[in-house]
């Protein structure tokens, strides 16, 4: 996987500066805004779409809210280490709608 680079300078960003970014971005390069593509928004909401059910099914399933609080624990570590991988940048703000 790799990780994105700015629309302007093509300047590949690291893993440490997207991993706290929320909306927009300024490329450490040329300074440009970088914002998240429609299609990279619509990939990071369908990934962490089934997040909240994993820990009720899970406490359901096994009927221990313990597990299912360190397995959703997990999930949620693996989906913020892979979200800057799925990230793709554009000049201009996109609504995924």
């Amino acid at each position: 996987m790799k990780v994105p680079k700015c629309w302007s300078c093509e300047y590949s960003f690291t893993w440490k500066e997207l991993f706290f970014f929320l909306k927009k971005i300024k490329c450490p390069q040329c300074g440009e805004i970088q914002h998240t593509t429609k299609y990279s928004n619509w990939k990071l909401g369908v990934l962490a779409t089934p997040l909240p059910f994993i820990m009720h099914t899970i406490a359901i399933v096994s009927n221990s809210w313990t597990l299912a609080a360190v397995v959703t624990l997990v999930a949620l570590i693996v989906y913020s280490g892979v979200i800057p991988f799925y990230m793709r940048f554009t000049k201009e703000k996109q609504t995924i709608i």
